[in-house]
């Protein structure tokens, strides 16, 4: 089997305020995971009452971060060699799609498709009525393994 790579990538924020952080975790088809990274970035707008209890981010935490266009050029040369994958990917290409589109040689469009999307996966294949994350970490009793890997993988 080729070897090849996944970039399995969470976003924090919305289109009026930015992306407020990321996490991204290097997946390999032979070697499990790589590596993760994540990281806060400084809010394009303020952020609503509603946004803060969400993503349980405040405008005074970002103040002092850079803003999430200084990282962009990463994530063209991680799609460059590798795939996408999220949980709801359109809302994370549209995040995405926001900064910057995406023209190589293998991606002529204005996107950064094409995406593994598990929420897609799990809605069509399971048939279950709740897809969301926590649902499905519940579901299938991940939650001691995420931790085990977190400590590893996540700072504190």
């Amino acid at each position: 089997m080729e070897e090849f790579s996944v970039y399995v990538i969470d976003f924090e924020g919305s289109l009026q305020t930015g992306i407020l952080e990321y996490g991204m975790v290097e997946v390999s088809s032979t070697n499990g995971i790589l590596g993760a990274d994540t990281q806060l970035w400084r809010n394009k707008t303020n952020i609503s009452h509603l946004e803060q209890e969400c993503h349980h981010l405040q405008n005074d935490t970002l103040s002092h971060c850079s803003y999430f266009e200084a990282y962009v050029e990463q994530f063209i040369k991680a799609r460059q060699n590798a795939f996408f994958c999220a949980h709801n990917a359109a809302f994370e290409n549209t995040l995405l799609s926001a900064y910057a589109p995406v023209l190589t040689p293998h991606n002529q469009s204005h996107t950064w498709e094409p995406w593994v999307d598990t929420y897609f996966l799990y809605k069509k294949y399971l048939k279950i009525s709740s897809c969301g994350l926590k649902e499905l970490i519940e579901m299938f009793d991940l939650r001691g393994v995420l931790e085990k890997i977190s400590g590893k993988f996540c700072p504190p």
